[in-house]
């Protein structure tokens, strides 16, 4: 049993090897939407008030704002002129301004969006609505860093997803040929089956078996060096950075074995088949 097992590691750990990288891209694609979701919703929608604007008015105009289904509840700002000013003092280090120097800067309401809002179209309207307000000066936000957050999420997806098949094409051909050396070393086995009758099923039954369980102990080989992983950078990031969502990451662990056994079983028919083939012929 030793020596069976034993010839059987090389596939093990390839295919191991190959469910850690597929299992780390589909949970780097998957972290790329929450990535997204996390950029959107932190982008914050600046809209600037007249230095005459009454205090009622500001209070209807907060009121407007939080009543938008688009906003998120509880991201609404209010920054007078003074703040921004003392923020841009120690932003640029500059000191504090002359008693006679004039303010230029706008009492600002800053607010997030929510993600599925915070397209060019509603982002328009949005701007659009704000600025019938008498009161309003202007509505800023940037209009190209969502898309440049999306091109590079989307990029890095990709990169991964390529990845992930390029590591499952090198684990199927790793496989094949672990298996053509592991038949070969029994072929005077198989040569006495063939002998006495044996069909073709009945010699591959063994090796298919195999093949299955050593795409499960490689699925969980897999679950556990990835979950390792997620689980450091649980701890070592900071809290306000996702990570993806535990549920949908579960269920990534729960496939890794799975997928370990559509690996390894297909793979092992083949080879075998094909050993089969040729030595009859």
């Amino acid at each position: 049993m030793e020596r069976f097992s034993t010839k059987y590691l090389y596939s093990i750990i390839s295919v191991a090897a190959a469910l850690t990288l597929v299992g780390l891209s589909a949970w780097l694609v998957i972290q790329g939407q929450e990535i997204v979701r996390y950029a959107k919703e932190h982008i914050k929608i600046m809209v600037e008030l007249r230095t005459e604007t009454p205090e009622a008015e500001r209070a209807k105009l907060k009121a407007a704002i939080v009543g938008m289904r688009e906003v998120i509840p509880g991201s609404l700002t209010y920054i007078p002129k003074e703040t921004g000013m003392k923020i841009l003092e120690e932003a640029f280090d500059s000191g504090s301004p002359a008693p006679q120097a004039v303010n230029p800067l706008f009492d600002v309401l800053t607010f997030r969006v929510k993600s599925r809002y915070l397209t060019p179209d509603h982002l328009a309207l949005i701007k659009k609505k704000l600025q019938t307000h008498i009161y309003v000066a202007g509505v800023d936000y940037d209009p190209n860093l969502i898309g440049r957050i999306e091109h590079n999420v989307r990029r890095i997806s990709y990169f991964a997803i390529g990845g992930g098949v390029m590591m499952l094409f090198i684990a199927l051909v790793l496989i094949y040929y672990t298996i053509q050396l592991v038949i070969y070393g029994d072929r005077d086995l198989i040569y006495t089956k063939e002998m006495v009758g044996a069909s073709w099923a009945f010699i591959r039954r063994p090796y298919v078996w195999r093949a299955v369980l050593n795409g499960l102990w490689s699925g969980v080989v897999a679950m556990i060096l990835v979950g390792t992983i997620w689980f450091a950078l649980h701890k070592n990031l900071p809290e306000n950075i996702p990570i993806g969502n535990f549920r949908t990451f579960v269920g990534i662990l729960a496939g890794l074995p799975v997928l370990g056994v559509l690996i390894s079983a297909p793979a092992t028919y083949l080879a075998v088949n094909y050993y089969l083939r040729h030595t009859t012929n």
